[in-house]
């Protein structure tokens, strides 16, 4: 996989459903990359942060739990799906991401 982010100025990449199948793959393929920063939204049991990895608890049914992940200029990765809440998941993190400033979701 060949992951080009020289066309975006941001060197933050925040990825939520990491622990999928794809989210992994893509979590493994960033953290290659030493010239950008990667937070990661974990909903439990959070791991130990990992070089360029930072894992933030949160929950994207709790928007004020989003703060924390996101950062302005930064890029979200969305992978994540919740089943009976998915509506109010996206809303939430679209919500937070106006707030804290991201520059592409």
């Amino acid at each position: 996989m060949s992951l080009d982010l020289t066309t975006n100025k941001a060197k933050i990449i925040v990825v939520i459903g990491a622990s999928g199948f794809i989210g992994d793959y893509l979590l493994n393929e960033l953290s290659q990359k030493s010239d950008i920063k990667i937070r990661v939204l974990v909903h439990r049991n959070k791991p130990q942060n990992q070089g360029n990895i930072k894992y933030i608890e949160g929950d994207l049914l709790a928007r004020d739990s989003l703060n924390d992940l996101l950062i302005k200029d930064s890029v979200v990765i969305n992978l994540a799906y919740l089943a009976k809440s998915n509506i109010e998941a996206i809303r939430n993190l679209a919500m937070a991401c106006a707030k804290n400033q991201v520059s592409k979701l």
